[in-house]
């Protein structure tokens, strides 16, 4: 694939950046962030489980 933008690390900086790129629709952006492995309740869990 091919993008306009590529974007490395999905902080706070980066999502904004992101974010701003993407507005204009003739642009593609990629954001990559490396992350754990995912094996956090949080982030397993369907959204809205936690608060029940």
């Amino acid at each position: 694939m091919r993008y306009d933008y590529v974007i490395a690390g999905g902080g706070s900086a980066g999502c904004a950046l992101a974010a701003r790129l993407s507005e204009d629709p003739s642009k593609t952006v990629c954001l990559i962030e490396a992350g754990g492995e995912g094996r956090d309740m949080l982030i397993r869990a369907p959204a809205g489980i936690i608060g029940m």
